[in-house]
């Protein structure tokens, strides 16, 4: 289920490692940090696709990615749910 985030986690250790080894503030090294940080928005997201999936929360793909909006439309849900 989470495949996709462990890819974009990768390829963000990945960028990490990269900086390690270059001059701080170099084109090369700002090129690396951008990709980081796309690499974990990126994860973050399609984590957060991945559980209005699974959970069939019914949100458009771009909505998922709102934690308010996910969060409450999860709650919503549970709350829906019969107690145990």
């Amino acid at each position: 289920m989470f495949e996709k985030v462990n890819k974009k986690l990768e390829r963000a250790e990945y960028c990490l490692e990269n900086l390690k080894t270059l001059g701080l503030g170099s084109q090369p090294w700002r090129a690396n940090l951008d990709c980081f940080f796309f690499e974990i928005i990126s994860a973050k997201d399609f984590f957060l696709q991945a559980i209005n999936d699974k959970y069939g929360l019914g949100l458009e793909r771009d909505e998922a990615t709102c934690i308010p909006k996910l969060k409450r439309r999860l709650s919503d849900k549970v709350a829906g749910c019969p107690q145990f």
